[in-house]
């Protein structure tokens, strides 16, 4: 942008206007054709920030990034966007403050009263010197700009899905079904963690070893193929970025035998293959004599 050029954001759209002309929609994209909430201006790089879309980059009226909440912005619902002049954009929504390093155009982290705000709802952001100062519906915050709090709180594991044999259940404390053969047995869960979550991974544990049963992962779901009858114990636990693990979510497990698998039945089964093979014997023995009778007449 020159100084014969400016743009414009309205409750109706982002507006270009160039040489003193009255200022026209910017309609290469029907998105920007929203209502706007703020605009800075860093680098060539214009970042429009939008009431309910998120955050669009723009270069030479054309988008070339989109930040929204599918992407991990902490909110789509933008209220102020603040440039310290030291290449980093602050994001202010009504859930939290989004970082974004504008070099580079990525997603830093974000912030939310779990790290300290006095409230996730964001009102203002500015800086004196190395000082950050956000504003929130509660109160004002400041930290330093090069030491951000990480949030130490371990986020809380839930469990989504029990799925055994061709159906699914929503999970409870315990579940008890019959053994179905070649069957893989699967949990699926997840964690409350807004901030950032693919920072999130778990451990789980099927030996009920606390010790050394523990196996660590990035996915949401444990399966266990061929899972024999019997009684189990699944511990599930997570945590992000420095902090601690967080108290294990317990689900029991009890895997029923089919009558087949019972120790009678294959007690039955034993004893039955015994009589078939002394009645086979009493017959071979039998013909065995009765040839040898033949043959003395």
């Amino acid at each position: 942008m020159n100084d014969s050029s400016y743009y414009l954001g309205t409750g109706s759209g982002l507006f270009y206007g160039k040489n003193g002309d009255f200022p026209i929609p910017v309609q290469d994209d029907p998105r920007l054709s929203q209502s706007i909430k703020d605009l800075q201006w860093i680098n060539g790089y214009l970042w429009v920030g939008t009431s309910d879309q998120g955050i669009f980059v723009l270069k030479d009226n054309q988008v070339v990034r989109h930040f929204r909440t599918s992407d991990h912005l902490i909110s789509d619902i933008c209220q102020q966007l603040y440039y310290d002049g030291n290449g980093r954009l602050y994001v202010a929504t009504n859930k939290g403050l989004s970082i974004i390093d504008t070099r580079t155009r990525t997603l830093l982290r974000n912030l939310t009263s779990n790290d300290g705000l006095m409230s996730d709802d964001i009102r203002g952001i500015s800086h004196a010197g190395d000082t950050l100062y956000v504003a929130t519906s509660n109160g004002l915050c400041y930290f330093s700009r090069d030491h951000i709090p990480v949030d130490t709180i371990p986020p809380t594991v839930y469990l989504n899905a029990i799925r055994y044999g061709d159906s699914s259940w929503i999970p409870g404390p315990y579940f008890q079904h019959l053994y179905e053969r070649s069957s893989t047995f699967e949990v699926e869960f997840g964690a409350i963690a807004y901030d950032l979550p693919e920072m999130v991974e778990y451990q789980y544990n099927f030996s009920n070893d606390t010790t050394y049963g523990w196996v660590t992962t990035m996915s949401n779901i444990v399966p266990y193929p061929k899972l024999q009858p019997g009684d189990y114990t699944l511990l599930i636990r997570a945590r992000k970025y420095k902090s601690g693990w967080s108290k294990p979510v317990v689900l029991r497990i009890s895997i029923l035998p089919r009558w087949y698998q019972e120790w009678w039945a294959r007690g039955v089964l034993v004893l039955m293959g015994l009589l078939v093979i002394l009645l086979i014997l009493r017959y071979i023995v039998g013909r065995i004599r009765g040839g040898a009778a033949e043959n003395r007449i």
